[in-house]
This record gives C-alpha cells, sequence and structure tokens, in this order.
C-alpha cells in the first residue's frame, strides 16, 4: 500500500454525543470502533454499525416498541427469541414460558392448536373434509361442507306428509267420522315402508285433537288402524267402537266418535 496516510476527527461515544459535524463529514467514534456520517444537523452524526453486529450476531430481546402490525403498546417484558434455521421453528418468550408451535413444511389442511382438555403446548390439529364421516377423529377438526353433507345423507331420505285437517266426506260417505268407516289416504311418498299417525278433532283448525290408537278388549275395539299400505297410498280403518281418550283425571275413557265431537280427521305419513 502506497505510504500515505489520512486522519479522520475522533473522538469518544460520549464526545460525538455533543458533536454536530458538518454535512457530509465522517469522524471516527474511537468507543465502538466505527464510523460517524454528519448531515450538519444530527448530533452525534449517523453510527455506521459493524459486520459483526449484522452477521452472525445473537442478542437477548429486551423489548418490542409498538408499531406497524401491533397494537395495545409496545412489549417491554425481555426474553430470548430462538428462531431455526432453515424455517420457522419453536419460539418462546422465556420469562413467562409462552410456547409457540413450530410451522413449517406442511402440506395438509391442519391449525394449530389443542383438541385435549387440560394446558399444553399448541398442536397441529388437522381438518378433515369426510363428507361419509368414516374417517372421524377425537383429535381431528371437521370441515362445514362435510358435516352439512352428512346431516344431509341422513336425513335425505325422510319424507313427511300431512292430509290436513279433513272430513270424512274428502275421502267418502258419510259426512261425519263413523265408525268402521275404512278411509284411503294418498300420500306419494313413493314407498310402503312408512309410519302413520292418526289424529281426530271436533274442527278444520284441529280444536281439541286427539291422537288415535287401535285397541281391543273381550268385546270392543276402539281407536284406528293403518293397513294396506301401498307405496303411494294408506288405508284406515276406524275401529267398531269409537277411541280411547285419557280424561283430565288420567283415567281412560271410551266415548264414541260422536261422544268427542270427531268431525275432522289429520292423518300423517313418513317414510
Amino acid at each position: 500500500m502506497p505510504n500515505i496516510q489520512v486522519k479522520l476527527r475522533r473522538g469518544t461515544a460520549t464526545e460525538h454525543s455533543s458533536f454536530t459535524g458538518a454535512e457530509g463529514e465522517v469522524t471516527v467514534d474511537t468507543t465502538n470502533d466505527t464510523l460517524r456520517v454528519h448531515d450538519g444537523s444530527t448530533a452525534g452524526g449517523i453510527r455506521l454499525a459493524k459486520l459483526s453486529e449484522v452477521s452472525g450476531g445473537t442478542g437477548t430481546v429486551t423489548s418490542v416498541d409498538s408499531g406497524t402490525g401491533l397494537t395495545g403498546g409496545p412489549i417491554t417484558t425481555s426474553g430470548t427469541l430462538s428462531i431455526e434455521s432453515g424455517g420457522v421453528g419453536t419460539t418462546e418468550l422465556a420469562d413467562n414460558g409462552v410456547t409457540f408451535a413450530k410451522m413449517q413444511n406442511i402440506n395438509t389442511a391442519k391449525v394449530i392448536g389443542r383438541t385435549t382438555a387440560g394446558s399444553g403446548d399448541p398442536e397441529e390439529v388437522s381438518i378433515l373434509d369426510d363428507d361419509t364421516m368414516a374417517t372421524a377423529s377425537a383429535t381431528s377438526l371437521a370441515t362445514s361442507e362435510s358435516i352439512k353433507a352428512y346431516v344431509d345423507a341422513q336425513t335425505g331420505g325422510i319424507s313427511k306428509w300431512s292430509s290436513g285437517w279433513v272430513t270424512q266426506d274428502n275421502q267418502g260417505s258419510p259426512t261425519s267420522l263413523a265408525n268402521q268407516a275404512t278411509l284411503t289416504f294418498t300420500h306419494n311418498l313413493g314407498t310402503a315402508d312408512v309410519n302413520v299417525c292418526v289424529y281426530v278433532a271436533g274442527s278444520s283448525a284441529g280444536a281439541g285433537a286427539n291422537q288415535v290408537f287401535f285397541s281391543e278388549s273381550s268385546t270392543a275395539r276402539y281407536g284406528a288402524v293403518a293397513k294396506n299400505m301401498q307405496s303411494n297410498s294408506v288405508d284406515i280403518q276406524l275401529a267398531n267402537n269409537g277411541v280411547h281418550i285419557v280424561g283430565s283425571n288420567g283415567l281412560s275413557t271410551t266415548p264414541s266418535w260422536g261422544d268427542i265431537n270427531a268431525t275432522h280427521i289429520k292423518v300423517v305419513v313418513t317414510g
């Protein structure tokens, strides 16, 4: 190297704190063994970082100031920030023991959380999209689409039909509900594998409605029975002696059809 020496003005960090250099002037910080670049107005100038300070360094996080992406004020609790090379690894705040789960190379749908009770570190939780729920797991979540598809599949085959409140003349004659009458109801559900409920009432609004069942004694037959079930229709056979009704005292009474003023009937079919 040529035998030429260039010396710059120099001083300690303390001396620089009260020194304002000219614009473009460079001085030497003898405390930190680095340079300071001046702009003519900033006391102490702008200190340049050394290579050791920006490459391969380690240290302890003592505070994080609030700024873009942070709310609620600065974080002042000290702690150690450890990041694994090659990706985002485990991050811990040493002072309070909060641990953030490792996230790297996730190639399936997952969330971070816990599916078991009690304390513990967060962990990867799988999200399943299984419309049949065949892969159901106590440690996985399900998508809303798969839940809806599963529920629809369970209830999709169930249909319901109701005749509404009708009089006997809607189905045949006479115009009142007569013992021993057979009434045919067309439900068009397309299956003979059905459940049938029969109700009788005293008006088209269903006033005083009672559900009717069939019962038999040695001398009398009460209620109604569903018979001749077809894929699209069912016959309701009214019994010979009226219906059983549970009175206010909880005891069964056996008035005739006319005794309960049963002018209307409703049949509900599910299948």
